[in-house]
């Protein structure tokens, strides 16, 4: 699972359990519900953007805990092992 870095934020692709195929994006820490969300491009254009809460249940197990991890070493004040994204 690749992210990579945009301006400040973090990104990856993410393929939901339902089919629909999304970007990951990490703006800051799991504080705040819009510091990490999934946005999505429609048929007509727009942008659909969606808060990682609310997808926990179409989100595979593997993707919530790499989602989250990747949010709390980049952004978070833990004691996860900080990772550099280039």
């Amino acid at each position: 699972m690749q992210w990579r870095r945009q301006g400040s934020a973090i990104l990856r692709v993410v393929l939901l359990r339902d089919g629909r195929k999304g970007i990951a994006v990490l703006v800051g820490s799991n504080e705040k519900k819009q510091n990490s969300v999934v946005v999505f491009q429609r048929d007509n254009g727009e942008r659909e953007i969606v808060a990682i809460t609310d997808l926990l249940d179409v989100l595979s197990p593997e993707d919530i805990i790499d989602i989250y991890c990747t949010q709390e070493r980049v952004f978070g004040k833990r004691a996860f092992a900080p990772l550099e994204i280039k």
